[in-house]
């Protein structure tokens, strides 16, 4: 993980969040289409942004950085939660 100067991304249809990143990882939830979320990190790699988890923890949630479904969004959006899975 390494950090990012992005602070919000934004859904642009439903994005399924995973434990890790990477699509081998096991689903937890999801980011419904429009919804932003709090990024604190991203992958090594840049293809994935570490987002706080839907009870609020750091660490374990991920959705992919491909700008078909997330994308970064100002600071000053509207965080609105994210949904369990």
């Amino acid at each position: 993980m390494v950090e990012t100067e992005v602070s919000y991304v934004q859904a642009m249809q439903d994005v399924t969040m995973v434990n890790g990143p990477g699509k081998t990882y096991d689903e937890i939830g999801f980011i419904a289409d429009g919804q932003t979320a709090l990024v604190t990190g991203q992958s090594v790699d840049g293809s994935w942004w570490r987002v706080i988890c839907p009870d609020d923890s750091i660490g374990d949630c991920w959705v992919t950085a491909d700008t078909d479904y997330m994308v970064a969004v100002d600071a000053g959006s509207t965080w609105t939660s994210i949904q369990a899975g």
